[in-house]
């Protein structure tokens, strides 16, 4: 006994737990089912409200006066549905729940079963059927969504005052049992058809809730999975410490380059840079600082060509730029400043100014020359040994094929 009720204190911790995790949901369902009701009930209250006003015409003055009762219990049926319909359609429009749409459907509900309390009264004075009520309690309980512990009272408290107010006008007992029998069993069907509409929508919900939350780790898992690819690509292109092109993507970007400028001849040059002096800076600053030095020379050199140079790291402390569109003079006079830019530039670290120097080999092909990026390499790289050999800090020039002899 003991474990069935622990059980059962669990299953309805749980039972909570889940109604109250799809409050917020629930409302703007409401909202929905809401509209629409007011879309099918409004035109059909004032359809009924016309028909009964209509069908009084000479009648007796008693039909007459229960006639337009029920006529204007239809009217403000109408209207007020579609006054709740359009306060339905703003909380849709603004999308998410306010004070206001809780208000709605408690007027819903306690206007309906209060009409249909008030029509089936006035039924009575002519028949003992309770239709209105019937059909009231169970558009309530099919409607909107109501959580168990609501929807009771709101039942029980509708019957009990039906239960009364029949007997305003029903005064034969046989009958007035009858209306309260058919009442009770009318409010007690619409409370299990909220109930189990209220377990269906929740499971729905809760299902619903579930697949977004799986859909949206997905999407964060793909986004992550995405900007992972990116970082890939991006290390595989760039140098990690400088954020310039590696030697590989250099090569490729210059065979691409070459090929354009046999398509459409033009002149291509390339410029190789090598710090000098390098490995004394790492001895005695460190490597830290070796490494700013070399983020310093990179900032030199990218930040003073055009945005359609390509500036490359190749490895330890030497550096490439590929010059489309640019005769050899032209180059020579982009070396020449980017030298002098290297040399007024020391590297900062912390208070430390570290002066640093670069030489530099420069080669290039003119338009209608077919050459290949290992030949333009090789060129610079002669020409970067010419200029360590003649005493570095300084731009030194050697032709494809061009082999430079060391200056004694």
């Amino acid at each position: 006994m003991t474990t069935d009720r622990f059980r059962f204190r669990e299953w309805l911790q749980t039972v909570r737990s889940e109604h109250d995790s799809v409050t917020d949901a629930v409302v703007m369902v409401n909202m929905r089912r809401l509209r629409l009701m007011a879309l099918v009930v409004s035109p059909l209250t004032l359809v009924l409200g016309v028909s009964y006003w209509l069908s009084a015409s000479g009648a007796d003055p008693h039909v007459v006066a229960w006639s337009r009762g029920h006529a204007w219990a239809d009217f403000s049926m109408a209207g007020v549905m579609a006054l709740l319909g359009l306060g339905a359609h703003h909380v849709l429009r603004l999308g998410h729940p306010v004070p206001l749409a809780r208000g709605l459907i408690l007027l819903t509900t306690f206007w309906t079963l209060g009409n249909t309390i008030v029509t089936s009264t006035l039924d009575q004075l002519y028949s003992p059927g309770i239709t209105s009520f019937l059909f009231g309690s169970i558009l309530i309980g099919a409607v909107p969504l109501m959580r168990p512990r609501r929807a009771l009272p709101v039942f029980l408290g509708a019957y009990v005052l039906l239960y009364y107010a029949l007997a305003l006008t029903q005064h034969d007992s046989a009958l007035l049992h009858i209306g309260r029998v058919n009442g009770l069993a009318a409010a007690v069907l619409s409370f299990f058809v909220s109930v189990v509409l209220w377990r269906q929508s929740t499971a729905n919900i809760l299902l619903h809730m579930e697949l977004k939350s799986i859909n949206d780790a997905l999407k964060n898992s793909n986004d992550a999975l995405a900007a992972k690819q990116g970082e890939l690509e991006m290390l595989a292109q760039h140098d990690g410490l400088t954020g310039l092109y590696n030697r590989r993507t250099f090569t490729l970007l210059a065979q691409e380059e070459l090929a354009r400028a046999r398509r459409y001849p033009s002149d291509t040059a390339v410029i190789m840079a090598d710090i000098d002096f390098f490995k004394k800076v790492n001895d005695v600053y460190g490597h830290p600082a070796g490494d700013e030095v070399l983020r310093n020379m990179a900032n030199c050199l990218s930040s003073n060509v055009r945005g359609s140079d390509v500036v490359a790291r190749i490895g330890g402390e030497e550096f490439m730029v590929l010059l489309p569109q640019t005769s050899i003079e032209e180059a020579y006079l982009l070396a020449e400043k980017l030298r002098i830019r290297v040399q007024e530039s020391p590297a900062r670290v912390g208070d430390l100014h570290i002066p640093i120097t670069a030489s530099f080999g420069l080669t290039g092909v003119s338009a209608g020359q077919s050459v290949s990026v290992d030949e333009l390499y090789t060129a610079a790289d002669n020409a970067l040994y010419g200029a360590k050999h003649q005493g570095r800090n300084r731009v030194v020039i050697c032709a494809v094929g061009q082999t430079l002899q060391p200056s004694a």
